[in-house]
């Protein structure tokens, strides 16, 4: 078992068109910085992966080259998956607090994981399509590989609940469509639909959920967005989120408090006497917030929410909480 470096390693995008939710990652990070002496005891390597294959790889040989046996980040799924390998040979722990694809927690896979997997969210998304009546369901994604992963989960959750799945080019009426990408490649494609004047329900994922979207649609009440829930919405981050608007005079993002447990969990074991990834995928972590329970390497309680879009802002609509306990994260 290997000594734990006090190096922490931080791969990110550092480009906030491109990767809005960095914003609130590198805000959270300050704020536990200046209120947690246990994370500003902590010294961090940062190294901007560009949310791609390449730039994981060589944030990888950076945190190697710096000692670091635990990491941070890896927002994009593609980043991820591009490096799990990697870690898993050197001993280093990956904790995501973003990341969604399903088979980033596989069997011996070095990661722990805050957020939601993809087929959670595909899930939850579905179940409420079902219940709101939806029986017909256009599915069309991003070229990237987890665009194409999380649209043949939701396409499987679908069939599951005895939803038909379309190809993006029928025109069925008494369809809704169900579009995964970026803040961007979202936006492109809800404002093609409006310009071909189509006026049917469109459900966006997490990676949508960003005020750069909302600005550039507007109104638009026939959109939703499934994504993370915001720590303001939850009873174990109401406490965070307070924190986080003395700090900036606005809530936080929607990947705060995952990144918020992240840090304190990277503490800890930096702290101690060493660490084996092999051997915490169900541990338990005591955080300012709540515990935090691994099962699988997979955070057991996770949360998702639903938004609309009004005036240019997403407007919080309802939260999706199936088991989760209010004593977690």
């Amino acid at each position: 078992m290997k000594r734990v470096s006090p190096t922490i390693g931080v791969a990110i995008r550092y480009d906030l068109q491109a990767a809005p939710h960095a914003r609130t990652f590198f805000r959270t990070l300050a704020l536990a910085r200046n209120e947690y002496p246990r994370i500003a005891a902590l010294r961090f390597v940062f190294a901007d992966d560009l949310g791609t294959r390449e730039g994981a790889l060589r944030a990888a040989e950076q945190f190697e080259r710096a000692g670091a046996r635990i990491v941070i980040g890896h927002m994009s799924s593609d980043a991820a998956q591009a490096v799990v390998s990697r870690y898993a040979q050197s001993g280093t722990l990956l904790l995501l607090p973003t990341a969604t694809a399903s088979s980033l927690t596989a069997n011996g896979s070095p990661v722990l994981r805050l957020c939601a997997p993809d087929c959670v969210l595909a899930s939850r998304l579905v179940a409420h399509l079902a219940s709101n009546g939806w029986r017909r369901l256009r599915v069309a994604c991003e070229p990237t590989r987890h665009g194409q992963q999380l649209a043949a989960d939701i396409a499987d959750a679908a069939s599951l609940h005895g939803i038909a799945v379309l190809n993006d080019g029928d025109a069925s009426p008494g369809t809704c469509s169900v579009f995964v990408g970026s803040a961007q490649a979202s936006a492109d494609y809800v404002l093609k639909r409006r310009d071909a004047g189509c006026t049917e329900p469109i459900f966006l994922t997490d990676d949508a959920a960003s005020a750069s979207l909302a600005e550039r649609i507007g109104d638009a009440a026939h959109v939703r967005i499934v994504g993370f829930a915001p720590a303001y919405a939850l009873a174990r981050g109401e406490a965070f989120a307070r924190s986080y608007v003395r700090w900036y005079a606005e809530n936080p993002g929607v990947n705060a408090l995952e990144t918020f447990a992240a840090l304190h969990i990277a503490a800890q074991l930096a702290a101690g006497p060493g660490v084996d990834p092999q051997r915490i995928g169900d541990m338990s972590f005591d955080t300012p917030v709540a515990r935090v329970r691994f099962s699988a390497r997979q955070n057991r309680d996770t949360a998702h929410a639903i938004w609309s879009l009004k005036s240019g802002r997403l407007m919080l609509e309802q939260v999706i909480e199936a088991g989760a306990s209010n004593e977690s994260i």
